[in-house]
């Protein structure tokens, strides 16, 4: 059995909801982008975008022909005579030169290629492969707030202390690392800040896993404010691996008052019932 998983929010009322297994969503094909080092750490501080790099996995159990292949957003770089093996790594770097003194120097074991046009914003941005016909391949749109960060309360500033985003892959020392190839890597939820400092280029990310948590997308209510009595709808997406099994999912709710008292609990359902819209879409409610 998967490890709970919850998300909350208040308005006159406060819910949750926790999923139990997961429902099965197509995996990743073809080469992915699984790995980004957008904003590298400097001792000094200062910006090093020469320090930057992507890197490329092929999940399949085949070879794909990167020849004339581009980084079309974000930096640009066209692919030259070169092939990603079945389950193999490629990295594409800034700088070469740079890349080699900070990861093995001549002895790196994978593909490296760089010397690419452009940086990567510390903010976040799209970036983007396509092939030799200009298809899209995959495409990431990597931030540092959001279900991309941790929020965490800040620093004291005059006796006030509010909240601020933190990420390790921000200029912390830490890459931003894909967590499972079963899953779309176009969330947030689905990657994190490599436990490894410098992160993992051309080998297994140290957050893989064969089972992680679903992920709990589009969340909402209505009515956006509920008053008293009224009858409150409340939707989200799940998407899951598929490891566990079928997913299954319950919200819990309580007037919000000065003495809410317990939760109450009900069922979402995907079968287009009970005020659900269609059946097997993935979106409970």
């Amino acid at each position: 059995m998967k490890k709970p998983v919850s998300f909350s929010w208040a308005a006159d009322w406060a819910a949750f909801c926790v999923l139990m297994a997961g429902a099965a969503t197509p995996a990743l094909s073809g080469p992915v982008i699984s790995e980004i080092m957008y904003h590298p750490a400097h001792p000094e501080g200062a910006e090093n975008p020469k320090a930057e790099w992507i890197e490329i996995h092929n999940p399949d159990a085949v070879a794909v022909d990167l020849t004339g292949w581009r980084m079309d957003a974000g930096v640009a770089f066209t692919f030259p005579a070169v092939s990603l093996q079945p389950g193999g790594f490629l990295v594409l770097a800034a700088n070469l030169d740079e890349f080699r003194s900070e990861h093995g120097g001549n002895t790196i074991p994978y593909t490296v290629l760089g010397g690419w046009t452009g940086k990567l914003a510390n903010g976040g941005e799209a970036i983007e492969l396509v092939d030799a016909t200009g298809a899209r391949i995959d495409r990431v749109e990597y931030a540092d707030e959001g279900d991309w960060a941790v929020r965490r309360r800040g620093p004291d500033d005059n006796g006030h202390q509010g909240w601020i985003w933190v990420a390790g892959h921000d200029g912390a020392g830490s890459s931003l690392e894909l967590r499972s190839a079963g899953l779309s890597n176009d969330h947030g939820q689905n990657w994190g800040s490599s436990l490894e400092a410098g992160g993992t280029p051309g080998a297994r990310n140290s957050l893989a896993a064969a089972n992680v948590a679903p992920l709990i997308l589009d969340v909402g209510h209505h009515p956006e404010i509920p008053r008293s009595g009224d009858l409150v709808r409340v939707t989200a997406r799940l998407l899951d691996d598929g490891a566990s099994g079928a997913v299954t999912a319950r919200a819990r709710h309580r007037v919000s008052s000065a003495n809410p008292g317990a939760f109450a609990s009900s069922d979402m359902r995907d079968d287009g019932t009970g005020g659900d819209e269609i059946a097997g879409d993935g979106i409970f409610t």
